[in-house]
C-alpha cells in the first residue's frame, strides 16, 4: 500500500506526500499502460511551471534556504513557455491529473548538498522544486496534484529504464542532461529533458596537505602518482563520475552515494584518493580540505519519455529527399568531433587565442571513446561527405570574439567559427576515403529565417552560436530540432554607467522601478539575451534587441534613456566607452548547433496511419512486418487485424469458401466431403457422387466421338464444297463431265482434263 507522510508547514501542511515501497514498482509495471500520445504535454506543463518559478525567484529562494554554494541558473528556456491549452484525451498529462499524483523516480539513499537527499521523506532543493512545479501544474488545471516518489532503484540507468517502460512518469529534477544512458547514448537524445532546474558547479575537494588548489595542479599530482601506481579520484553520482572521466582522463574514478561518504573516504587515514568531486555548502569551513571549481557546470533537469513527432512520419523514409534522413547521424558525428577536440586541447586552444575564459556546461559527458562515428553514412551525412561541404546557416550580426558575421561575401570570423572549421576537418579525417569537408556558410537576417531554412533542407546545420532556448513557430526550438553538445557557455552580465551608482542586480531593479515613468530601456545582444534580461528585470523596463556588439555598447552612450546593456561575452570593455560597472546576472547561457529531426517510417510506431498505406500497426495479431494484414486476416480500422474467418461473412478475397460451423474448417474452407452452399458447407452423398461420376464419364466419351467425327468429315466436306463451287463458276464445262461420270471412264482421257 501507499503510505503517506505529512508535509512540513513550509510546504503546505494540508497536503500529503506519498512514497512508494519497494514492491510497488512491480505492481505498477503490470498495471501501467504507456500513453501513445500526449507525452509531450506533461513535460510542456512542467516547463511552464518551472519557468514561472525561475521568474518569480522561487528557485533562488530554495537554493538560499538550503545553503547551496556557487549554484547558478543555466538558462536553456525562456519565460514565454505556456501550459498546454487542454490535455489530450488519454494522454500522459490527463492521466496524471485524473489520478491526482505524478510518479517520479530516483535512486534511493542518494544525497547531494546541491540537489537534496532522496530518502523517505525526500528533502532539499530538488524535492522542493519537484513538489512546487507539479503543484502549480495542478493549480493551472484546477486540480490537486501531489508527487509520489519511487525510490526503489539502486542505479541511475535503472531509473531511466523504468521511465521508458512507463513505470514512472518522470525522473526527479536532479539528473544531469549531458550524461550518458547505458554508457553509450546521450540522455537528451533518448529522453525528453525539461528546462534546466539547477546549474550544479562541479567542485573538487582535496586535502590541504596535498598543496593542490586548481585543475592544473591536480593534473600534475595525477601524473606524478601514476609514475608510482594508479591515481584515483572519487565522485558523487553518475554524471559527476562521467565529468571527471572527461577532465582527468589519466585517473581512475570511483563513485559514492553521498557527499558525506566521499569526503570521509578522502580524509580517512591512509586514503589513496587524490580528491573527490562533491557538492559544497556555503557554510562549510574545514581547514583540512581545499575546494576549487573544475570549470564545469552540470545542467540538471527532469527527464520524461520522448513523444515521436508525427509530422516526420512517412510511408517510406528511403524514398524521401536526402536531407530528411541522416540528420541524427550528422549530429552524432558532430558531437563526437566536439568531444574529441576538447580532449585533444583544440577547443581550449581556440578560446585561448581569443583571450576567452569560459565555463563549460557539461551536456556531453563521459570519455571521448563513448562518442562513436557512424559506420554507414546516409542522407544528410552522406551528402556532406560526398559533396565535401558542410553547409552552415548563420545570422548576420557581430558578437566578437565569439562570432562576427557581416553582410556580403566575407566569411564569418571568431572563436566559434574556428571551432566549426575544426569540426569539419575532424569529420573528414574519420572518412578519409572521401574528399575533404569544408565549412561553407549561408547568411540570413534573423534566427527565424535561419531555422526555416534548416527545416526546408537549405542548410545542413545552424551555426554553433544558436541559443538553445527560445521558440520557433510557436514551439520550443530544442523540441522541434536536435541540439548539439554545448559549443560555449558564458555567464551573462549587465553593464551600466558608473554614474548610476548601482552595483548589484537588486539595486538596478530598484532603480528601474523608481524611473519607470521615464521609459528607460536596456539593450541586449541577440534574442536569447533579450528574453533572459526581460525575465530577470521584470516589466519595469523595455529590453531592446541589438544584433551588433559595437552598436550595443555605443547605444549606452548615444541612445536617450538607455540605462544598461546585456552583451554576450566581453573579455574587456573597450576604453572608448568609458568606465562601466559590470553586474553579474548569475545566469549561464549555452550556445549550440541545431539539426533537423529525421523522417521515420510510420510502420512500427504503434499508430495506425492509413495515409501512409497501413492496414495495421501492431506486432502479431495478423499484422505483417510491412503493416499489412496477413493471409486470412483483414483490417478493421484499428491497430490490429482481425481474422477474416469467423465473422459470418464469406470473403472470397481472403480465400474463404464458407464462414460458419457447418462443414467449415478454421480457415473457412469446406472440409473433405463437403461443398460450399454459401456461408455453410453441405455434405456430399455417395449416390450423388456415383451418379455424378458416371454422367461425367459418359459426357467425356461422347465428346471424344464428336471430335473424331469432325476430324474425318471436315476434309470430305471441304472437297465436295470445292467441286460444287467449281460447277457454279464454270457450268458450260460440266456437260462432258456429267456424261462421263455416268458411263465407264475413258482411259485415254486424263483425270486433269475432266476439269478443263
Amino acid at each position: 500500500p501507499l503510505f503517506r507522510e505529512t508535509r512540513n508547514t513550509a510546504h503546505n501542511a494540508s497536503r500529503m506526500e506519498r512514497s512508494l515501497p519497494l514492491l510497488l514498482p512491480l505492481l505498477l509495471s503490470l498495471l501501467s499502460v504507456k500513453a501513445d500520445q500526449g507525452l509531450e504535454q506533461l513535460a510542456q506543463a512542467y516547463d511552464a511551471a518551472l519557468m514561472g518559478m525561475h521568474t518569480d525567484g522561487t528557485i533562488t529562494g530554495y537554493l538560499a534556504k538550503d545553503d547551496i554554494y556557487d549554484n547558478m541558473d543555466v538558462y536553456d528556456c525562456t519565460n514565454d513557455y505556456e501550459y498546454p491549452e487542454s490535455p489530450i484525451s488519454g494522454g500522459a498529462l490527463e492521466k496524471v491529473l485524473n489520478r491526482g499524483y505524478v510518479i517520479l523516480g530516483s535512486r534511493g539513499n542518494y544525497s547531494s548538498a546541491s540537489s537534496g537527499t532522496y530518502t523517505r521523506p525526500p528533502k532539499g532543493a530538488s524535492p522542493d522544486i519537484d513538489r512546487e512545479a507539479f503543484r502549480r501544474v495542478g493549480v493551472h488545471y484546477g486540480r490537486q496534484l501531489d508527487v509520489v516518489y519511487n525510490l526503489s532503484f539502486s542505479a541511475t540507468d535503472d531509473v531511466l529504464r523504468s521511465l521508458l517502460s512507463g513505470i514512472i512518469d518522470g525522473t526527479t529534477c536532479n539528473y544531469a542532461q549531458g550524461a550518458l544512458y547505458g554508457g553509450l547514448q546521450r540522455r537528451a537524445v533518448v529522453f525528453r529533458p525539461s528546462c534546466s532546474t539547477l546549474g550544479d558547479t562541479v567542485h573538487m575537494c582535496v586535502t590541504a596537505s596535498s598543496g593542490v588548489a586548481d585543475v592544473a595542479a591536480l593534473n600534475a599530482l595525477i601524473a606524478a602518482t601514476n609514475r608510482k601506481g594508479q591515481a584515483v579520484l572519487g565522485a558523487v553520482g553518475t554524471s559527476t563520475f562521467q565529468t571527471l572521466q572527461q577532465i582527468f582522463q589519466d585517473a581512475v574514478v570511483i563513485t559514492y552515494q553521498t557527499d558525506m561518504l566521499a569526503i570521509a573516504a578522502l580524509k580517512a587515514e591512509g586514503s589513496t584518493l587524490l580528491g573527490v568531486a562533491a557538492s559544497r555548502l556555503a557554510s562549510d569551513y574545514d581547514p583540512s580540505v581545499v575546494w576549487f571549481s573544475v570549470g564545469h557546470v552540470e545542467n540538471l533537469v527532469s527527464f520524461f519519455r520522448r513523444e515521436p513527432r508525427t509530422e516526420n512520419k512517412v510511408a517510406n523514409s528511403s524514398a524521401e529527399p536526402y536531407w530528411r534522413t541522416g540528420n541524427t547521424l550528422l549530429a552524432q558525428v558532430y558531437n563526437a568531433a566536439q568531444v574529441w577536440l576538447a580532449s585533444l586541447g583544440t577547443k581550449s586552444d581556440i578560446y585561448a587565442a581569443y583571450n576567452m575564459t569560459v565555463v563549460d556546461v557539461g551536456d556531453c559527458l563521459g570519455k571521448e571513446s563513448a562518442y562513436s562515428v557512424p559506420e554507414t553514412p546516409i542522407g544528410t551525412l552522406q551528402h556532406v561527405l560526398s559533396s565535401g561541404k558542410l553547409t552552415i546557416g548563420v545570422v548576420i550580426g557581430e558578437s566578437y570574439p565569439l562570432k562576427v558575421i557581416l553582410p556580403g561575401s566575407a566569411d564569418p570570423t571568431g572563436a566559434l567559427t574556428d571551432l566549426e572549421r575544426s569540426v569539419a576537418t575532424w569529420i573528414y579525417r574519420q572518412y578519409s576515403s572521401v574528399k575533404p569537408v569544408i565549412a561553407t556558410y549561408i547568411k540570413y537576417n534573423s534566427s527565424a529565417e535561419l531555422l526555416a531554412a534548416l527545416d526546408a533542407g537549405e542548410v545542413d546545420v545552424t551555426s554553433n552560436n544558436a541559443f538553445v532556448g527560445g521558440q520557433y513557430d510557436g514551439e520550443a526550438r530544442r523540441n522541434k530540432f536536435q541540439a548539439s553538445c554545448s559549443s560555449v557557455s558564458t555567464q551573462l552580465s549587465l553593464y551600466v554607467q558608473k554614474s548610476l551608482s548601482v552595483t548589484t542586480l537588486p539595486g538596478f531593479v530598484e532603480y528601474l522601478m523608481a524611473h519607470s515613468a521615464e521609459n528607460v530601456t536596456v539593450g541586449a545582444l541577440g534574442t536569447g539575451n533579450v528574453q533572459i534580461a526581460q525575465s530577470l528585470l521584470g516589466v519595469n523596463v523595455s529590453v531592446v534587441l541589438c544584433e551588433n556588439s559595437t552598436e550595443l555598447f555605443q547605444s549606452l552612450l548615444r541612445v536617450p534613456r538607455r540605462v544598461g546593456i546585456v552583451p554576450d561575452y566581453v573579455p574587456t570593455v573597450p576604453p572608448e566607452f568609458g568606465e562601466l560597472v559590470e553586474i553579474p546576472l548569475g545566469v549561464t547561457i549555452s550556445t549550440c548547433a541545431f539539426f533537423r529531426r529525421d523522417a521515420y517510417d510510420a510502420c512500427g510506431d504503434g499508430e495506425l496511419d492509413p495515409s501512409c498505406g497501413e492496414e495495421c500497426d501492431i506486432k502479431g495479431n495478423g499484422c505483417t512486418a510491412t503493416c499489412h494484414c496477413d493471409t486470412y486476416f483483414k483490417p478493421n480500422g484499428t491497430r490490429a487485424c482481425v481474422a477474416a474467418c469467423g465473422d459470418g461473412v464469406v470473403d472470397t478475397n481472403f480465400g474463404e469458401e464458407c464462414d460458419s460451423s457447418h462443414g467449415c474448417n478454421d480457415k473457412c474452407v469446406c472440409k473433405d466431403g463437403y461443398h460450399s452452399t454459401g456461408r455453410h458447407c453441405s455434405k456430399s452423398s455417395m449416390v450423388g457422387a456415383i451418379v455424378g461420376g458416371t454422367l461425367g464419364g459418359i459426357f467425356v466419351i461422347v465428346m471424344i466421338f464428336v471430335i473424331v467425327g469432325l476430324l474425318v468429315t471436315i476434309p470430305l466436306l471441304r472437297r465436295k464444297f470445292m467441286i460444287e463451287g467449281g460447277k457454279e463458276a464454270r457450268s458450260h464445262m460440266f456437260a462432258f463431265k456429267r456424261s462421263h461420270a455416268r458411263g465407264p471412264r475413258d482411259p485415254t482421257i486424263s483425270r486433269s482434263s475432266l476439269y478443263e
